[in-house]
């Protein structure tokens, strides 16, 4: 039987391929057919206007125990700050729930034809599989595929009916550099317009589906707004799950089904998160075993903060986090820096696989180029994100010992190396010293940019740190004596200090609504205590432990008298 031979897409009329895939029993060969369509062009209508009120003009309709949260899925969500009563509807029966209320979906979309996309990991490329594929003249021709996806198909297809899918694999000729340059920057219309996106994590094993079950549960006690509120959700059966520091009754097996499932490859993948992110809906499948995305990736985002997890598991989940926030937490930097862990076959792909979720006019600046040099796809994604934000924040990406061991410039980020440290773009973002004042920067040639900055101040001492006691040795051993007695030249004493970079600023204090951060007034006498030996810094410090553990963090003292936590490696001077 002759192999299938691919005909060019009609890239002027935006044509992509399908397969219909037939239907079948467990055990016969996988059949179907692929076809092209122009489901791309002049699909999207342009939304209507939310009619609903914001949400600052909303939380002024309520009393001071009530906030307004926006949730991932866009419902605003009723906060009681002392009881747990949080509610979709409104404190006062009174006002009009049309203010407040999402709107139903209506169909904005429309396509030439129904499909649904997938969304998996391709699997070692040694293990192939035949198919067999119906050609528009009825000829029967084959095509080899690789181990996962055939077995994705085979739980996929319907017994009784046929099936339309977008694979990248089948559905665009990866022999084809051109083509793929071209259906690249399709890919936030291909998945954004599907009908489902199926996020394909591979067979049943591991207590995968008593995983997906727990983790739907524990989601719909929860709630997470955009803004990185969480909360009890609306009638929720355990209404302290949603705590911090309440741990959760779940058993050893629980636990380590949870663990499994998302040590899968599926998670460790580049292209996947723009796949599952741009859906409008989602499913996440595990042999026949079903859950919403919308209910996973909210439970990894409020598993995250719970003390105690398994070293494991919260690597996982605080690396994972900065990929899958609320569109307005989720800027360039963040996902790139999210991609640095992740893996993919073309390193190229750190950019090209994210450039769905970034704004449109970024790609536009760039254009896929699998025949360009490495380093001139990330020096374009850099300038890109320069020209268009006029902020330099893309250079906290940047290491010096990496570019100077590929030779680059030292303002080109190497997303090839793995980084730990979400420090600059998780808990940093609230430190602002320029505001939002446009930068001033110039490129001249390919290894200079012209940049306009402040000299602030000169390091005299750095040391790389992984625990709070490890802190406090560092700052000791740089000035001696009582911390406490010694002024700091941002008020307060060394001794405050201390303590702000070690929780880099998270405190009740500042973060009222946080209720399980220490105060400032706590953290003095424990550390008192400390001192004296009579508790323990990493003690104290408990809420920070596994982020110190995981994540690169430099402490450094400058000539000035000033204290401070770098997540890149600093030289003194």
């Amino acid at each position: 039987m002759a192999r299938y031979q691919y005909s060019s897409l009609d890239t002027e009329a935006d044509e992509i391929r399908l397969i219909k895939l037939m239907p079948g029993l467990p055990g016969q060969k996988i059949t179907f057919k692929i076809f092209h369509t122009s489901v791309i062009r002049g699909t999207i209508a342009k939304p209507k206007t939310d009619p609903r009120m914001e949400v600052e003009e909303l939380e002024k309709t309520v009393t001071k125990e009530w906030i307004v949260k926006e949730t991932l899925e866009g419902r605003y969500l009723f906060l009681h700050l002392k009881e747990p009563k949080n509610s979709w509807d409104h404190p006062d029966p009174g006002v009009d729930p049309s203010l407040y209320c999402l709107p139903k979906n209506e169909e904005v979309i429309s396509t030439q034809r129904e499909y649904d996309a997938l969304s998996y990991v391709w699997g070692s490329t040694n293990e192939k599989i035949e198919v067999q594929i119906q050609t528009e003249s009825d000829r029967s021709c084959t095509l080899m595929i690789g181990a996962n996806l055939a077995d994705a198909l085979e739980h996929l297809r319907y017994p009784d009916k046929a099936r339309t899918i977008w694979i990248d694999a089948i559905c665009i000729n990866q022999d084809d550099i051109q083509e793929r340059n071209s259906q690249v920057p399709q890919m936030r219309s291909i998945y954004s317009l599907a009908k489902s996106v199926i996020v394909w994590l591979g067979p049943e094993a591991d207590g995968s589906g008593h995983a997906l079950h727990t983790l739907v549960y524990f989601a719909a006690q929860v709630e997470f707004s955009i803004d990185e509120t969480y909360g009890d959700a609306p009638g929720a059966q355990e209404k302290t799950w949603w705590d911090p520091r309440v741990p959760l009754p779940w058993n050893k097996e629980t636990w380590a089904s949870i663990t499994a499932l998302f040590q899968r490859p599926y998670f460790r993948r580049v292209w996947v998160l723009q796949e599952v992110m741009l859906a409008s809906n989602a499913i996440v499948q595990c042999g026949y075993d079903t859950a919403p995305w919308t209910s996973v990736r909210k439970a990894m985002l409020v598993l995250v903060e719970k003390p105690a997890l398994e070293p494991k598991l919260f690597e996982f989940l605080n690396r994972y986090r900065s990929g899958i926030l609320a569109e307005v937490a989720r800027n360039v930097p963040r996902i790139l820096l999210w991609a640095r862990s992740r893996q993919c076959t073309d390193p190229r792909d750190r950019v090209y696989g994210l450039l769905g979720l970034m704004c449109p006019s970024i790609p536009k600046l760039i254009g896929p180029n699998y025949d360009e040099p490495l380093c001139h796809t990330y020096r374009k994604m850099a300038l890109a994100h320069i020209q268009i934000t006029q902020r330099l924040s893309i250079l906290r990406c940047c290491e010096l010992d990496n570019n100077a061991n590929r030779n680059w410039p030292s303002w080109v980020p190497d997303w090839t190396v793995a980084q730990n440290s979400l420090f600059g773009f998780r808990k940093g973002h609230s430190r602002q010293p320029s505001g939002h004042t446009a930068s001033q920067a110039r490129y001249i040639d390919a290894n200079i940019l012209e940049v306009v900055g402040i000299e602030c101040a000169s390091l005299s001492a750095v040391r790389y740190v992984s625990s709070a006691t490890e802190m406090f040795g560092a700052l000791s051993s740089w000035t001696p004596g009582d911390l406490r007695l010694k002024s700091y030249p941002g008020g307060g004493s060394l001794f405050d200090a201390f303590w702000e970079a070690v929780t880099k600023g998270r405190v009740h204090d500042r973060y009222v609504r946080n209720t399980y951060y220490p105060t400032v007034a706590d953290l003095r006498i424990r550390c008192q205590a400390a001192v004296a030996g009579e508790d323990s810094f990493d003690r104290i410090f408990h809420l920070f432990k596994e982020e110190l553990d995981t994540e690169r963090t430099w402490l450094t003292l400058t000539y000035e008298g000033y204290l401070g936590v770098v997540m890149s490696e600093p030289q003194q001077g």
